[in-house]
């Protein structure tokens, strides 16, 4: 039966076979182009062409070519199915806008958050800093600071004596010489900038109580006098055996 349809083929030798079919095709073709070749032969009389009105003007009812408004929607909505679907990936795939402020809001609360924490380990360090200077202090009896030579107060000049030029050389005292420095057990808990800038500290601190030492002294010399000769002025130490002490001393 699927022969009889339309547009089928009928099999070999049946194909050579003029149909009805198509007698009936040739004949209306035929009729068709009669009609043609009259109407031409009509519209060639001088007449009112209608194809010069508009379509609005022949119908008061027109409202346009409604096959091509409803292909122009279809189109429009493709379009608009395309773009957002161009938008959704995008969304997914790359990052928009909102991914950019939120990384910026995460980022300006992660440098307050650091900025807190870095002033609250300076203040942190600073307390530990002056609990351990004060720590230190109270460890070192006031007895064992020593007024180093070059803030000693001037004595006055020695007679000149033969003695006193052909002096003994300088040795350190028996104490300098027993004593070793010792770690300090706060080194391990500290940075070597922290360790650097405490000891800094400390000698700042030994300068200011040494100076105001010799200034006391200068003061208590200058005004009770000299009861006896002073003794011969001892050689200065140099300032690496003078950090020595120090060390050793706290």
């Amino acid at each position: 039966m699927g022969y009889f349809d339309e547009g089928s083929t009928l099999p070999p030798p049946f194909n050579l076979i003029i149909s009805p079919k198509s007698v009936w095709y040739f004949l209306r073709g035929l009729l068709r182009l009669c009609r043609f070749l009259c109407k031409s032969a009509f519209a060639a009389r001088p007449r009112f062409q209608h194809a010069a009105v508009k379509p609005e003007a022949q119908n008061p009812v027109y409202i346009g070519n409604v096959p091509d408004k409803a292909n122009q929607e279809v189109m429009k909505r493709l379009v608009n199915r395309y773009i957002h679907r161009a938008k959704k990936q995008l969304r997914q795939d790359g990052v928009n806008e909102d991914d950019l402020l939120e990384i910026k809001q995460d980022i300006s609360s992660l440098r307050f958050e650091l900025r807190e924490d870095r002033k609250r380990e300076a203040a942190h360090n600073v307390r530990q800093l002056d609990t351990l200077r004060r720590d230190i202090f109270k460890g070192v009896p006031p007895g064992k600071l020593e007024v180093p030579s070059h803030l000693q107060p001037p004595p006055p000049p020695p007679p000149p004596t033969p003695a006193a030029s052909a002096a003994p050389p300088y040795q350190l005292p028996q104490s300098l010489q027993q004593q070793q420095p010792t770690p300090s057990p706060y080194y391990g808990l500290l940075s070597p900038e922290e360790v650097e800038q405490l000891r800094l500290q400390v000698i700042e601190g030994v300068r200011e109580e040494l100076r105001h030492l010799a200034r006391e002294l200068h003061l208590q010399h200058c005004h009770r006098g000299p009861a006896f000769p002073a003794p011969a002025r001892a050689p200065s130490l140099p300032p690496d055996l003078y950090q020595t002490h120090l060390f050793t001393q706290l």
